[in-house]
């Protein structure tokens, strides 16, 4: 029997010749698919353009497991996967306050706390894809978000006399559905 040679593989060259090229967290595009139409839309470029980041929970939907225990033996099966869950969405807004009035908008006939009001789901629900892209900006993985609302709201306005940046809007999101696909594999 001939000897096992453990890390062969660990080499500069074949580690360079079995890697492609590296993803970055700056390069993907949003596709605005329903925007909620009872609320103000400063418009898809405006949106778009001021998103500075998206941070989804998970890619991969959470999956359960059933397991039966029957003398003293597990047996397992599998359970059901839950595509729902949290993202949030930060944008940047400026002398305008468009974003500011989207959110104050969205949130308020969402449910007004004056009056308990809200407008009807289906007018307020908001869809969009999230594509991750390559250096070459093609698609490599799509995130398909459907039933999309708001539930946590940040807006940075410091008035305390010193320099700083304002305007930073996080959305926090409750989604109904997502999907993951890989599109270059």
């Amino acid at each position: 029997m001939g000897q096992i040679v453990y890390m062969d593989y660990v080499t500069r060259d074949k580690i360079a010749q079995k890697t492609s090229q590296f993803l970055t967290s700056f390069d993907w595009d949003l596709e605005i698919l329903t925007k909620p139409s009872a609320v103000y839309w400063p418009g898809d470029d405006v949106f778009k353009v001021r998103t500075s980041e998206i941070v989804p929970t998970s890619i991969i939907p959470d999956h359960s497991v059933i397991s039966v225990e029957i003398r003293g033996f597990t047996l397992l099966q599998p359970g059901l996967t839950i595509n729902s869950g949290d993202f949030s969405i930060t944008l940047q807004d400026f002398e305008d306050q468009s974003i500011l009035a989207l959110m104050i908008d969205w949130v308020y006939k969402c449910n007004n706390p004056n009056t308990r009001s809200s407008y009807r789901r289906e007018d307020l629900l908001m869809d969009f894809n999230l594509y991750r892209l390559n250096s070459s900006r093609k698609p490599v993985f799509q995130y398909i978000i459907k039933g999309c609302l708001p539930n946590k709201l940040d807006y940075s306005d410091p008035m305390d006399g010193t320099k700083k940046e304002i305007g930073k809007c996080t959305f926090g999101c409750k989604v109904e559905y997502f999907e993951s696909k890989l599109l270059n594999i």
